[in-house]
């Protein structure tokens, strides 16, 4: 009996050895399919980094190149013959409106004026003397028709050589400085030559060409941000004070006139500008960094991370500033924008975001 029970004990013990030997087996058989599994799931799964989308206010704008002009220019001309007697004014000076820049043969007109007051003077009492006459009956309707025109003519001859005399002093037209001097004292002038040219500084004009399918967006009022080619650093603002009625027809672009304060006098005519007008200002908007804008087949597309899964988004640009980029459609705020590793995904492929800014 003895015998027996031994042998039951020893079959019972080599069973529960067997068991132990099956069950571990296959629990480091499920444990390796488990580990099997997650490493197959890390390797599909790619490390990205995201933006999230917020609303921001982008301005369409436009860069052109104008150039500085006067905001008056005026190139005056003698309006009597003669010599120059005086001159008043160099190149450079600044000068007030109606400050006398020449004189032009005034010592002749002045005689002659003198002349044609005595004889209007002369013309004017004989007259009278001949009404006299003929109150009583001494003088004839005849002389008294002479007396008048003589009165007539002598005033004329008055009036024409005041006028000569004005014409004589040449006055500057408004407040500004001598650009250029064509004549100087004691030269011999006729009528219609350049004496000199006066331009206005205390304001300018920037002249910039708009092409004709952005012109719409433009109106005289309309403020425009200014840079110096020459000073890359400085800026100011202008306003648009005259669009032209039609295009240049051998650029198909509208001159612009842009007013320029220039009171500190630190810009000068000549000087190119850069221009910045702003076509449209678009409220939250959706703006995105360049680089994570993907081109394929003439179509863009962005990728956007979305509870672990990697979704592509064809996208419409509306345009550029500078390193970013206005997306008009395809997008959503609050959306998680792939900026990193976005290049190498699928749709639907599997992504882990890791914190930080993208490269």
């Amino acid at each position: 009996m003895k015998i027996i029970m031994s042998i039951v004990f020893s079959f019972a013990i080599a069973g529960a050895g067997v068991l132990t030997v099956f069950f571990a087996l296959t629990l480091k058989e499920e444990t390796a399919d488990a580990l099997t599994e997650e490493a197959i799931a890390e390797s599909l799964t790619t490390k990205v980094r995201i933006q999230v989308l917020e609303p921001a206010t982008v301005e369409d704008s436009l860069k052109l190149t104008g150039q500085l002009i006067p905001w008056k220019s005026i190139t005056i001309s003698a309006e009597a013959n003669g010599n120059i007697e005086q001159q008043h004014v160099e190149r450079g000076d600044i000068v007030k409106a109606e400050q006398e820049l020449f004189h032009i043969d005034t010592i002749n007109i002045r005689a002659n004026h003198r002349q044609a007051e005595a004889r209007s003077t002369l013309a004017e009492q004989e007259l009278k003397r001949i009404k006299g006459l003929q109150k009583s009956g001494i003088s004839s309707p005849q002389a008294l028709d002479q007396a008048m025109s003589e009165r007539t003519f002598a005033a004329a001859d008055l009036a024409a050589t005041e006028v000569r005399f004005q014409r004589s002093v040449v006055y500057a037209p408004f407040d500004g400085v001598v650009d250029e001097l064509f004549r100087e004292e004691n030269e011999f002038v006729d009528f219609g030559t350049e004496l000199l040219r006066i331009i206005q500084l205390d304001k300018l004009k920037a002249i910039v060409p708009i092409p004709e399918r952005d012109i719409v967006f433009f109106s005289e009022g309309d403020k425009v941000d200014l840079q110096l080619e020459a000073l890359p650093d400085s800026s100011f603002t202008g306003t648009i004070y005259r669009i032209n009625p039609s295009a240049d027809r051998a650029t198909r672009t509208f001159p612009v006139e842009i007013e320029v304060d220039n009171s500190n006098a630190k810009l000068k005519p000549g000087m190119t500008i850069r221009a910045t007008l702003v076509r449209q200002h678009f409220e939250d908007a959706i703006v995105v960094p360049i680089y994570s804008v993907l081109a394929m087949e003439n179509q863009r597309f962005a990728v956007v991370e979305q509870e672990g899964v990697a979704h592509w988004r064809a996208i419409e640009v509306a345009g550029l500033q500078g390193s970013m980029v206005h997306v008009s459609s395809g997008l959503e705020v609050g959306e998680h924008l792939i900026v990193k590793g976005q290049r190498e995904l699928r749709d639907g492929q599997l992504v882990e975001v890791i914190p930080g800014a993208a490269e």
